[in-house]
């Protein structure tokens, strides 16, 4: 957030009125640096010109494979895979960006490779008439090897040139991992007419990331199916399928290199703060880091069981099919890093604690509600919830999974959820000194302050649902699909930024005028908590509502609605295409993310965040770029 070319932080700072062609000239002859957008800002145009990242990735990948068959029904696969990228990144600020005047750089190169051998024997033959049988075992070795070198050179002499012999100081990096894994498994699976299966697997592995005495881990698993309506052979012009299924799993994971014994790296610099850090070797002396982490000599893999259970059925020729799934994941021995205090020389003490849970249902439901020669109408529909609850945490009410964002931390808590924790804004208290949840009090200019620290609730989602349609005419296709939200909550730095800077529509409403906290109380002149009646200028109720020091205000309902497509596709019929060299060709448009509704996160996509759907960060965003609608166009060729 502090590099000065972060583009949101200057965008969200502009004025609405700004014309942003005045900064289309955004350097002389010289090289120096126009129109700049303050005295700390950068022109936007500079920074997205000048100092633009370069980025190549280079990507080889492939896999060759020999198999032999010496007698029917027994075959032998020996197979190689191999991936292999380099990440070559180039990172500037040029001479005269704001905030590094004298200019920086940084050269990133990444190179991964990746080699995964494997052996597998299988057999298959059928014991009778009814009874399929089929066996498979092998091994297999996974080798991953990880270098990064990099270099920042400060304080450049000639604009433009980032190399070395143009830094006045260089803090060179080197990085690198190796970790093998080698796995023993088998898969037993039996078919009984097609209709009854059942499936036994368990594979072994060891693991080079793990102590060497719980290196080895082993996980199985076990699956059925059983379709019933061809099993009961049932003839029904209400139920046409009907099939269960079920599923228990159990799942090992081991850990990233090098995190289970003390390692030390000699160090190439150290940070201080207003250029007081500084290069090693330093008088004559070099140093040695061990990374911060305390390792767990007794560290296990960890191990997550999955349990499942299905039921799939179409009715009336199959025009409605359901799809419906209940499961239940436990994960046990998490591997994580404990806080421990800096006197031990250590940031964290990387060791196994807790149980977590996540319990659910997904259904998914399918309708042909209009079928005929020329005209058909499909609607699909889906609704999943989950449940996240964190069982043990090694006796800890809360453990923290992110921080760093003021006060804001994500923390799993005990017999709970995954929530948001930062600091509130100050409430009146009862008579035992705890806040009042419903009375938000504010300091004598009528401005919000902050209070104690309070949980904002989980980053979860109550449930989620989606709705697609097709409507099909002759050679027309007419598609779209809508996805739900409902619940979960979301930290907004965004939205704070650009409240603060008064460029939120909201802050200029009633032309202006001051504001009366109308949700808040105050302090009458006997201590006694009354209604706000205190007017404040827009800019400190901003200030004190979307403070970057109070979460609170910048927490969100992460609810809502999306149009994320709509297709409009024709097929050419076939009879049109006898005398051309093609066999199929169609055209079509395509829209995509095209509208939110209903959504309670003002100014940006509500699902924008730091972390994916599955990452802990998922209920957190900071300076993400503004989502975009596209349109398209495709025409497809068959020939």
């Amino acid at each position: 957030a502090n590099d000065p070319n972060v583009l949101t932080n200057i965008i969200n700072g502009l004025p609405r009125i700004a014309d942003i062609n005045i900064f289309r000239d955004f350097i002389d002859n010289a090289g120096n640096q126009l129109n700049n957008v303050g005295l700390q800002t950068n022109n936007p145009f500079f920074v997205s010109i000048q100092n633009a990242p370069r980025v190549t990735v280079q990507r080889f990948y492939g896999n060759s494979q020999l198999e032999y068959e010496p007698i029917e029904n027994l075959n032998f696969l020996g197979r190689v895979g191999y991936d292999t990228f380099t990440d070559t990144r180039l990172l500037v600020n040029r001479i005269g960006t704001l905030g590094r005047e004298r200019g920086r750089y940084t050269d990133d190169i990444i190179n991964q490779r990746e080699l995964t051998l494997d052996f597998i024997a299988s057999y298959q033959f059928d014991i009778n008439e009814d009874f399929t049988f089929s066996a498979r075992s092998g091994v297999q070795w996974n080798e991953r090897d990880f270098e990064r070198f990099g270099n920042t050179g400060t304080n450049l002499t000639v604009p433009g040139l980032f190399a070395p012999g143009n830094a006045e100081n260089n803090v060179p990096s080197k990085a690198f991992a190796a970790r093998r894994i080698f796995g023993v498994f088998a898969d037993i699976s039996l078919d009984y007419k097609d209709w009854a299966f059942i499936n036994f697997t368990g594979r072994r592995d060891s693991s080079s990331t793990l102590p060497i005495q719980n290196r080895d881990f082993f996980y199985p698993s076990i699956s059925a199916s059983l379709v019933l309506s061809d099993a009961l052979d049932i003839k029904s012009e209400t139920l046409s399928y009907l099939k269960l299924r079920g599923n228990w799993a159990n799942v090992g994971n081991d850990t990233s290199a090098y995190l289970n014994t003390f390692n030390y790296s000699p160090d190439t610099g150290f940070f201080g703060q207003y250029g007081t850090g500084g290069n090693f070797p330093f008088d004559g002396q070099v140093t040695f880091n061990s990374g911060g982490v305390l390792p767990d000599p007794n560290l296990v893999a960890e191990n997550q069981t999955n349990f499942e259970f299905g039921v799939e059925f179409g009715l009336f020729n199959n025009r409605i099919t359901v799809d419906a799934t209940y499961y239940k994941n436990t994960t046990k021995d998490q591997i994580v890093r404990l806080p421990t205090p800096e006197t031990t020389g250590f940031g964290s003490f990387l060791t196994n604690i807790g149980k977590i849970e996540n319990e659910g249902i997904e259904i998914e439901i399918g309708a042909k509600i209009i079928k005929t020669n020329d005209f058909s109408w499909n609607v699909n529909a889906n609704f999943t919830t989950n449940q996240f609850t964190a069982v043990d945490l090694g006796g800890r009410e809360s453990f923290q999974l992110a921080s760093g964002f003021s006060s804001l931390t994500v923390r799993a808590v005990e017999g709970g959820e995954l929530e948001l924790f930062g600091t509130g804004f100050e409430r009146v208290q009862d008579a035992d000194g705890n806040d009042i949840d419903n009375q938000i009090l504010v300091n004598e200019d009528g401005v919000r302050t902050s209070g104690n620290e309070r949980s904002f609730g989980s980053i979860f989602p109550d449930f989620t649902t989606g709705i697609s349609t097709v409507i099909k005419y002759k050679g027309f296709s007419l598609s779209t699909t809508f996805d739900y939200r409902q619940g979960g909550k979301l930290f907004s730095n965004t939205v704070g930024q650009l409240r603060r800077n008064g460029v939120a529509a909201e802050t200029a409403a009633n032309n202006r005028a001051p504001i009366i906290d109308a949700q808040a109380f105050m302090l009458d002149a006997n201590g006694n908590a009354v209604p706000n009646t205190i007017e404040a200028s827009p800019e400190s109720y901003w200030n004190g509502f979307s403070s970057a020091a109070v979460p609170e205000g910048n927490i969100f309902d992460a609810t809502f609605i999306k149009w994320r497509e709509l297709s409009l596709t024709y097929s050419f019929p076939s009879k049109n295409l006898k005398n051309t060299f093609l066999q199929g060709a169609s055209l079509g448009v395509q829209g995509r993310n095209l509208a939110i509704f209903n959504s309670k996160v003002p100014h940006i996509d509500p699902e924008a965040s730091l972390g994916g759907a599955a990452s802990s960060l998922q209920g957190v965003e900071r300076g993400a770029v503004p989502g975009s609608s596209s349109v398209g166009f495709n025409l497809i060729l068959k020939f």
